[in-house]
């Protein structure tokens, strides 16, 4: 399978894609070499090459009148733009930015993880660099862990992830990893702040300082996070509640038919899938919500993809809001019942009704 991770490492056991180096222990420095995440980064000018520039510089050399400085001067400077570069691979672009941009560079990862955690207890887990240094991140596993049920663990991780590409900004999140299924499980809840995102601009550090300060409250989103998972695992549903939770979730196209392909894909994970067998899994809400995640993850579909986009996908793109929706309507569900799925379809039907009458 075509990949585009160029460096990984991860603690005691090979990741889904084979990849990278796996260590006993995972320290800074394996981070910064093994992992891929030591290379700085900077910005500079960028300049178009004009139509008669190769006239130019044979007039110049006719001349005798030739020089790096007269060069430039011949080049048109795009103004307010500029590209970013690994300052050991100064060739490779990876990415435009405006004039405001300001690098955070990897290694300024460490003291976010320290503040949060204490030195005794960092525990690194994995960090990786996708394309040429375009994408990176690095897991480090929280000393304390949920329970759902005596044999339902869910690990709490600390994931830090960040572009350089002009796009993607710089992401600290709580990331929760549920044991027996390894579904990475997104806690994007409307009520609890779990992840902060930050764009590359001037008052970056400061935003950052806020936002660590904010997440040392961990213990507060564990505790209901631990109540939500736990609500959840109670709530019962039947196969039928559960397309109409997953059709919530990620409704059809007007011209489609309301249960797609894709619904059903949710239904047969979580009726067939790591961890369904599990009776606070079985007709729960619990179960529906991580039959979609597992398909989100581990799905043949998601399998497919290459393994940089794959990553993406379903830590950071359209894969992670899915989660991110799907749990922010499960604690909705928790508490207004599923009534208030049934009045969400309800008025999307409505809507459907239109659309599809007015083309």
């Amino acid at each position: 399978m075509a990949h585009n991770i160029r460096d990984f490492v991860s603690r005691k056991e090979h990741a889904w894609h084979q990849l990278g180096h796996v260590l006993e222990s995972v320290s800074w420095d394996d981070i910064l070499k093994k992992g891929g995440l030591g290379y700085n980064v900077q910005k500079d000018e960028i300049y178009r090459v004009p139509k008669n520039f190769e006239d130019i510089i044979e007039s110049m050399k006719m001349k005798g009148d030739i020089s790096a400085d007269k060069i430039i001067a011949a080049l048109n400077k795009i103004e307010g733009k500029f590209a970013t570069y690994r300052t050991d691979e100064p060739r490779h672009t990876l990415g435009i930015v405006g004039e405001d941009y300001q690098i955070f560079q990897n290694v300024e990862m460490k003291p976010i993880v320290e503040t949060l955690l204490k030195e005794s207890d960092i525990v690194y887990e994995t960090a990786g660099v996708l394309g040429n240094g375009e994408k990176c991140w690095l897991m480090a596993r929280l000393p304390e862990n949920m329970k759902i049920t005596e044999n339902d663990t869910i690990n709490e991780y600390l994931l830090i992830s960040q572009g350089f590409n002009g796009t993607t900004g710089l992401r600290v999140s709580l990331t929760p990893i549920r044991v027996v299924c390894q579904n990475t499980l997104n806690l994007a809840l409307r009520t609890t702040k779990t992840s902060y995102s930050f764009r590359h601009t001037k008052n970056i550090n400061e935003q950052i300082a806020d936002a660590v300060q904010a997440l040392k409250m961990v213990n507060t989103a564990t505790k209901h996070l631990q109540d939500l998972f736990n609500a959840m695992a109670n709530f019962k549903m039947n196969r039928e509640q559960y397309l109409g939770y997953y059709r919530a979730v990620k409704p059809s196209e007007p011209t489609q038919p309301a249960i797609s392909d894709l619904h059903l894909e949710w239904l047969d994970s979580a009726i067939h899938g790591a961890g369904a067998e599990m009776p606070h899994c079985r007709e729960t809400l619990w179960g529906a919500y991580n039959g979609l995640v597992e398909a989100i993850d581990f799905s043949p579909r998601t399998m497919k993809k290459p393994a940089d986009k794959r990553v993406y996908y379903t830590a950071f793109g359209s894969g992670a809001d899915i989660k991110s929706t799907a749990l922010n309507i499960a604690e909705k569900v928790v508490e207004k019942g599923y009534s208030y799925i049934e009045e969400l379809l309800h008025k999307r039907n409505v809507n459907r009704l239109v659309k599809v009458s007015m083309n």
